[in-house]
């Protein structure tokens, strides 16, 4: 059985990614996750504290998953392709993170109080810098394809979103428009 916090958390991560931190009701988040309001400022402290938790749950998941794709691939190239690939297992098992990765950019340029969930977003960029430090530009690109693959995502099927992948995969790659 799952924790009361982990419920919540997964409640909260549908809530913020389909509705942004201002049109989330706690309510139904608590009612959802079967808990009490109590229970949830216990764990959290506030709406903020929650959404901070959130965006700390889903970048650990993303960048676990992107440092599991990566994983001995010794070429820039190849840390691309992994990183490609772990978007589109991440869409496909979770289509709420993409989601979520999209929207709270606009939730944290307007809320002081998601600072703390700023810091959690910037990790992202930390750790694809990270990962291409032998290639600095192969790192800003993976960022912008990560950031709009995660609006690609967002609102396709995972065979839409499959495609687009390959398509980016072969523009990556130098195939996609004939020179």
């Amino acid at each position: 059985m799952t924790s009361a916090r982990d419920r919540l958390l997964a409640v909260a991560l549908g809530e913020f990614a389909e509705r942004g931190f201002d049109a989330a009701v706690t309510r139904a988040i608590t009612d959802a996750a079967e808990v009490t309001a109590p229970v949830l400022y216990h764990h959290f402290g506030s709406k903020a504290g929650l959404f901070e938790a959130v965006a700390t749950s889903v970048m650990d998941r993303v960048i676990d998953a992107m440092i599991s794709a990566t994983a001995g691939r010794p070429s820039p190239a190849a840390r691309l392709d992994g990183i490609l690939d772990a978007c589109l297992s991440l869409q496909a098992g979770e289509p709420e993170l993409p989601r979520f990765v999209v929207a709270a950019p606009l939730d944290l340029a307007r809320h002081r109080e998601l600072a703390g969930a700023a810091a959690q977003m910037n990790r992202l960029s930390d750790h694809l810098r990270a990962t291409f430090a032998d290639d600095p530009r192969s790192g800003s690109v993976a960022l912008t394809l990560v950031y709009g693959l995660s609006r690609s995502a967002a609102h396709q099927t995972p065979d839409a979103f499959a495609e687009t992948v390959d398509a980016v995969r072969a523009l990556a790659h130098g195939g996609l428009i004939p020179r």
